[in-house]
């Protein structure tokens, strides 16, 4: 058997096992094949898989043997774990000094020969054993001894197999869990849109921010997208499905802005950016994000009205202004005329003075409204 570097302390051994998760679980079919060849090669009537924890051997699989758990402290199994670099071999047990008060080997079933072989981990601590049993006294081969160890090196590696693979799982529904967190709380809604080839419609995914965007959209989005394009502006649907059919079509990107009318009258307006992807059934799936921009589209239309007034209110007392140039470079003007000219560029400036002031007092003020207006 390999000589690995082992462990004895018994409740880092215990820790070991416990992290393995085996001893509630059903995994005998992976191991019926192991402990059938333990107890041909042996010649034996039972043959095991046993894990010791704290109180019990547990004998996970078996063959030979209905009992699923005996005490610890009638375990052979426990004596054969201390050394787990070997394989016990006890040819009558009757006769052991370590044995010859057990109940198993005193009274029925009168158990007289054992052979265990440990079940050492990558991390050196032994789990348990692959056992065979007899109730008559033998000996076995130095050869049966190599087999039992090598198929006890072959159990252990299924195992550890299936500890990583348990792991790999939950590093899965951990990540899943996170990213489910994730996209519930990103701005927006994160979805997967699918058009099936005959043109029906589903959301396979798509996080909770739906709900806010569509507060009135109450249909099983994961069986029909058709809900979210009934409250579509009837002005902006056609060009939201001649994009979408477009994107499907290039397999380009899916980028549009359009309004939505809710029950109550409401427009909102919506971006979705999205990337297309063509599935091997014909379908047609898009990976992307949805936003409600109707804040943005507000504060457009507003700087846009902002810069029309600005535009309408300065072009008086800018006309006025390039007058005055124009008349000041025709003509050689007095005293008397440069003091009246005067006057009318500080009307002109006053005035324009007294906008820029207003308009400063609008801008202030509508700042302390989208600050107040903000969640603290």
């Amino acid at each position: 058997m390999t000589v690995r570097k082992v462990h004895v302390d018994e409740n880092l051994r215990l820790k070991e096992l416990n992290e393995y998760q085996i001893l509630n679980e059903l995994f005998e079919n992976e191991f019926e094949d192991i402990v059938e060849l333990a107890a041909m090669i042996l010649d034996t009537p039972v043959s095991m898989i046993t894990f010791i924890d704290d109180k019990l051997q547990w004998n996970k699989v078996k063959v030979g043997v209905e009992q699923d758990t005996i005490p610890k402290e009638y375990a052979f199994c426990t004596t054969a774990i201390q050394n787990p670099n070997e394989v016990m071999v006890v040819g009558n047990l009757s006769t052991d000094e370590r044995f010859i008060d057990n109940p198993l080997v005193a009274n029925d079933p009168k158990v007289r020969f054992y052979a265990g072989a440990p079940l050492v981990t990558s991390n050196g601590y032994a789990l348990g054993t692959l056992c065979v049993v007899d109730l008559k006294p033998r000996e076995i081969t130095e050869d049966q001894k190599k087999a039992l160890a090598l198929m006890s090196k072959k159990a252990i590696e299924r195992i550890e197999a299936k500890k990583q693979l348990l792991q790999q799982e939950k590093l899965i529904e951990n990540n899943a869990k996170l990213l489910k967190y994730l996209t519930d709380k990103a701005p927006g809604a994160i979805f997967q849109f699918e058009r099936r080839k005959d043109g029906s419609t589903c959301f396979p995914f798509i996080s909770k921010g739906i709900k806010d965007i569509y507060p009135e959209v109450h249909a099983d989005l994961a069986l029909d997208g058709g809900p979210l394009f009934s409250v579509i502006h009837p002005e902006d649907l056609m060009d939201v499905q001649n994009a979408m059919d477009i994107s499907e079509k290039n397999l380009s990107t899916y980028d549009t802005k359009h309004r939505n009318v809710m029950a109550d009258g409401t427009i909102t307006w919506i971006r979705v950016l999205a990337f297309p992807e063509k599935k091997d059934n014909g379908s047609t799936i898009w990976y992307g994000t949805i936003h409600d921009i109707t804040e943005s589209k507000e504060y457009e239309q507003t700087l846009e009205d902002i810069c029309f007034s600005i535009s309408h209110v300065i072009r008086r007392p800018v006309t006025s202004l390039l007058g005055l140039v124009e008349s000041l470079n025709k003509q050689e003007l007095s005293e008397e005329s440069l003091n009246e000219y005067a006057g009318y560029f500080s009307r002109v400036a006053e005035e324009l003075d007294a906008y820029t002031k207003k308009l400063g007092k609008t801008y202030n003020k509508k700042r302390e409204q989208q600050s107040n207006s903000k969640p603290t």
